[in-house]
């Protein structure tokens, strides 16, 4: 059984490779977009993306170890593949796939801080804490976007993602 040492950096392997392709596929969304505050959302999200792998990288680093070169060649391809999607899917699914994708960053950050508490990583729970509520802000102006589609209902029932009631829940049973 791993102890919350590997746990957390093989975490933060994944999350790094995560930030990458996420970063690359925004790129692509803002680029397929007309709207320009909604430009100005996706380019801001895509710029907190690489400010989270950068960070990331440090604690790598300071971790003793380093990202997962395969990893890394994947998830390139993988993000550059969904910005390219993304011209031909249209805003509303872009955004509320990425969405879902937000949601789950949401749960890895607070995953990440208990891994960092069980080993009295003190010095990293700022940085979980704020990439945490960073990437739920990104869930919920992704949904703030597209929340009057008609799509909306449609695929919130379906894929179980983006109901009003499961954001306030998530934000009132949130550890941090």
């Amino acid at each position: 059984m791993k102890d919350a040492r590997e746990k957390l950096i093989e975490l933060l392997q994944k999350a790094y490779s995560g930030e990458l392709a996420a970063a690359l596929a925004y790129n692509g969304h803002w680029k397929s977009l007309k709207d320009e505050s909604e430009i100005e959302i996706v380019k801001k999200i895509e710029q907190d993306e690489l400010i989270h792998r950068e960070k990331i990288r440090e604690m790598l680093f300071e971790l003793n170890t380093k990202p997962l070169f395969f990893r890394e060649k994947v998830f390139y391809i993988i993000g550059r593949t969904i910005g390219i999607i993304c011209h031909f899917c249209g805003r509303f699914c872009s955004a509320f796939f990425a969405g879902i994708l937000e949601s789950k960053n949401v749960d890895e950050y607070r995953q990440a801080l208990i891994y960092a508490e069980e080993i009295g990583l003190k010095k990293y729970f700022a940085d979980f804490i704020e990439m945490r509520n960073a990437e739920a802000e990104h869930e919920f102006v992704l949904r703030e976007m597209i929340k009057d589609d008609w799509f909306f209902p449609v695929f919130s029932s379906i894929f179980r993602w983006g109901n009003s009631a499961d954001f306030v829940n998530q934000n009132q049973n949130a550890r941090f």
